[in-house]
């Protein structure tokens, strides 16, 4: 909770000081769709087990809200540091042929981040693009699997649901480790346009570089991917 704490003392704080420095600042609201994945790799994930799960990664739909800060540099250049909600996650579906019958597996994992990007923006006209670094904390998860035989559950490959540990703890051959590391940071990439009315549509791209396996090293690393439509207005 005191990285959460953190997180939102230096937005409000940057936020306050560069607004106080600079004249048209403007303040907005943004929400959408988030389409989330995971990006899996490493020699881990090239293991037949491994591999299954990384080649029938899905996306799963979520949502995004939050606020930001647009400070103008020039006429075209603006600084957009911001707060958001985040959704984030990822699915596998899987399913085949065995044995005469039909196999499926499907397992979902629903996060949830405070997360505070930074982006340069640049306006032509009505349209704007941008890019810049995230940082963000999982604040809270939820996971599911099922295996099923010819429609029949299998308990044996199936996991209720529950909720996600967040954490560094590696598995022991005594105690199960934490899911995911809650620390994620990556780059984001956005385009879009903006009505005189202050009304803005657009998409966003984050590509996280940050490994949230506990037990990740060079044989395995798992990074989020979020692809956002989004909607905002600023004031």
């Amino acid at each position: 909770m005191k990285k959460i704490y953190t997180l939102l003392a230096l937005a409000l704080v940057s936020g306050s000081v560069m607004a106080q420095s600079n004249d048209g600042v403007k303040f907005g609201v943004r929400a959408g769709v988030n389409l989330a994945s995971f990006a899996l790799s490493g020699s881990e994930y090239d293991s037949p087990e491994g591999k299954l799960e990384k080649d029938n990664q899905k996306s799963t739909t979520s949502f995004s809200f939050g606020g930001y800060v647009e400070i103008p540099v020039s006429e075209k250049f603006s600084v957009q540091p911001g707060l958001n909600l985040s959704g984030k996650g990822g699915k596998v579906e899987y399913s085949e042929n065995v044995l005469g019958g039909n196999l499926t597996i499907t397992g979902k994992a629903s996060t949830m981040y405070i997360e505070l990007p930074v982006n340069a923006v640049f306006n032509f006209g009505g349209f704007y693009v941008g890019a810049g670094p995230y940082v963000g904390y999982a604040i809270a998860g939820r996971t599911k699997s099922e295996t099923k035989f010819n429609g029949v559950i299998v308990p044996e490959g199936s996991q209720p649901e529950r909720d996600i540990k967040f954490g560094s703890k590696k598995d022991t051959e005594m105690v199960k480790g934490d899911d995911y590391k809650p620390l994620d940071f990556g780059l984001n990439g956005l385009v879009g346009y903006k009505l005189e009315s202050g009304l803005n549509f657009g998409v966003n791209y984050g590509f996280g570089l940050a490994n949230l396996d506990p037990e990740g090293n060079s044989n395995s690393k798992a990074s989020n991917r979020v692809f956002s439509v989004l909607v905002g207005f600023s004031f």
